[in-house]
């Protein structure tokens, strides 16, 4: 995951940590980082990023949320931990008005208050069917892709937080989505092996498919801006080991 504030970029690299990239003349960025944190033990995965201000709200496979200090992008700090508490295995993250959202492996979506960035507690474990693997937040709803669909959960009360909404297109198995954005009442979904779905979400209650697009590779993730929707797609069957990464851009004007 990319998430880009101001001069820097901030990547999740999986086990090489997170890497800040400086990027304020972009025809000429350093192919070296200028920052990097890397969490302690192995299979850390770093696989998502949510950033407010100083902070950078890092989830990891192997070992939940780390919250980093980014006052010095040359000298990212370790701040605290969501672990164990928060399951372990936070795969996605994202952040708003004080909270953070864990998409989580063994929790679903987890919420965490980090008002007091060094003393996080965690709030509520929202459930459902399967695993939680990507969540992004657009208006009073988080949209949370698990093992067989997206999970809609109202956080106007992020205390009292509840899935209110569901699409569900796969069985269990490896197929499942990972993607998740939302652009106009709609929302983009990618389905590894089942490529993008388009949903309107105008009602979050009762999602409604509008369109599907078959990727024919897995879809790994989607990124909508104006008419056009950006899918990362992974060929020979999600092996990354010899995978070519490649990347679609898809009119979504109609």
């Amino acid at each position: 995951e990319v998430v880009v504030a101001g001069d820097y970029a901030y990547v999740a690299c999986d086990a090489s940590g997170m890497n800040i990239i400086d990027i304020s003349d972009p025809a000429s960025m350093d192919d070296t980082p200028v920052g990097i944190y890397h969490p302690e033990g192995e299979f850390t995965l770093c696989t998502d990023i949510g950033i407010d201000g100083e902070y950078v709200f890092l989830a990891t496979g192997g070992t939940g949320l780390h919250i980093i200090d980014i006052s010095s992008a040359t000298e990212p700090t370790f701040v605290a931990s969501g672990s164990p508490s928060s399951g372990g295995g936070a795969f996605g993250v994202d952040y708003k008005n004080d909270f953070v959202y864990l998409a989580d492996w063994s929790n679903d979506l987890t919420i965490v208050d980090v008002s007091d960035p060094v003393n996080p507690a965690i709030i509520r474990n929202v459930g459902f069917d399967g695993s939680g693997k990507k969540v992004r937040i657009f208006g009073d709803y988080a949209y949370v892709t698990g093992s067989y669909g997206v999970h809609i959960v109202d956080i106007s009360n992020p205390l009292e937080a509840s899935v209110v909404g569901e699409f569900i297109r796969s069985e269990p198995g490896s197929i499942y989505p990972h993607g998740v954005d939302v652009k106009d009442d709609k929302m983009y979904v990618s389905f590894n092996a089942m490529g993008l779905y388009v949903v309107d979400v105008s009602n979050p209650e009762n999602p409604i498919e509008l369109g599907h697009f078959d990727a024919l590779d897995w879809a790994r993730d989607v990124v909508v801006v104006d008419s056009l929707a950006y899918l990362l797609n992974l060929n020979d069957g999600g092996s990354f080991s010899e995978a070519l990464q490649y990347m679609q851009i898809l009119n979504i004007s109609d």
